[in-house]
């Protein structure tokens, strides 16, 4: 998961419902650039103030967790995602969202190389499912660890611009910010991830009939402390990051927590869709692709390239002998099922724990975002890291 979005918090939530069969192994918790120069450009980053703000972030998720009743999922600082682009003067301030003083079960278990030890350590017949509601950085990391890589099941990520061009997103246009943010890290992962990889594009989520008009009308499902937790953050953030923009609340980064899980109940992926011939599975319509092109900055000056950096271009005819690669087309829309789907996940009982030996644990559904900890990001080079102590 990155940070600050609230909705990146309702995902983690989601996933240790009891209303899912997700054995959650832990949250990896990505960073992004931070400078408290405001005239700096959006990927300089401050190693500081990034790692400060990396660990703020991965605090609140603990926190939430534990007031969810899973203080036993370990939570772990990612890396940092190299671009963004929300200037450093008007992003909002992460500590907006401190409702309450941490609390005392709120400890971190590491950062994004202790995590991957500890999914290194399991059984070598272990799966590990990837749900991914960020950039791609600390997937490229665990999928480039060959100790991890053989283990490495399904991915599940929010990626992508592919639908209506009239959804508005705050990359702009075609592009998607989990694209934008890490080009570099979507490319390798969409050519090399071991196993199959689950696209949902944001105009796929977000529409008109998912949304909510303010915090308010979204808290009204709450029927827990957990959940009142969530809406306050959603208050919180709700005059920096969306009332500004004229913008209404959509809770999409909850789909690829809610297509892993009905991926892992209908138990068969890879899905056997054939090219050209969607296929439903639960809410969402799914077809498979070939990835053609992963626009990106990089060395040198080519505008036409920068320009349409952020976007996934798809090979016009799908090669099924390819690394197997869905799109979601399509997802269920009806806005009241949508809601009643929402408020029964995210006032669910929690999930059994149960899952205390991490020898014999499962550990799937570690989302992935990040990359380097120390190091500043350039448009040029990815500076690789993996601890940062």
């Amino acid at each position: 998961m990155d940070g600050p979005d609230p909705d990146n918090y309702a995902a983690a939530l989601a996933a240790t419902s009891s209303e899912y069969s997700i054995a959650i192994g832990g949250v990896i918790m990505t960073g992004r650039p931070v400078n408290p120069d405001h005239t700096a450009k959006p990927y300089e980053a401050d190693p500081a103030a990034s790692r400060a703000i990396r660990h703020d972030n991965a605090v609140r998720m603990k926190d939430l967790l534990v007031r969810h009743g899973r203080s036993d999922v370990p939570v772990y600082e990612g890396g940092l995602a190299p671009y963004s682009t929300i200037p450093h003067r008007v992003h909002i301030d992460e500590h907006v969202l401190d409702i309450a003083p941490p609390l005392p079960d709120s400890q971190l278990a590491g950062y994004l190389a202790d995590a991957a030890d500890r999914i290194a350590d399991l059984p070598d017949t272990t799966k590990v499912d990837l749900i991914c509601a960020g950039p791609l950085t600390d997937a490229v990391h665990l999928m480039s660890d060959e100790r991890i890589r053989p283990k490495l099941g399904a991915l599940t990520a929010q990626l992508g611009m592919f639908g209506d061009p009239q959804v508005a997103t705050m990359a702009g246009g075609r592009r998607q910010f989990n694209v934008l943010a890490d080009a570099d890290a979507v490319r390798e992962t969409l050519a090399g991830y071991p196993g199959p990889v689950y696209m949902i594009p944001t105009d796929v989520t977000k529409r008109a009939e998912f949304s909510f008009a303010n915090p308010d009308e979204l808290a009204a499902l709450s029927t827990t402390p957990a959940f009142d937790h969530l809406a306050e953050m959603y208050r919180r953030a709700w005059p920096h990051m969306w009332e500004p923009r004229g913008e209404k609340i959509y809770v999409h980064d909850f789909h690829p927590v809610e297509l892993m899980a009905d991926l892992d109940t209908s138990r068969q992926p890879p899905v056997d869709v054939q090219a050209g011939q969607p296929q439903d599975l639960g809410r969402y319509t799914l077809s498979r692709v070939s990835i053609a092109h992963v626009p990106s900055p990089g060395p040198g000056d080519d505008r036409a390239e920068e320009s349409r950096w952020g976007e996934i271009d798809l090979a016009a005819t799908p090669d099924p002998q390819g690394p197997p690669r869905f799109l979601a087309t399509d997802v269920d829309s009806d806005p009241a099922r949508h809601r009643d789907t929402l408020s029964r996940v995210l006032n669910a009982a929690p999930s059994q724990p149960g899952l205390q030996d991490t020898s014999a644990r499962q550990l799937a559904a570690a989302q992935v975002v990040g990359g380097s900890r120390t190091g500043t990001w350039s448009p040029a080079r990815r500076q690789q890291g993996a601890r940062g102590r």
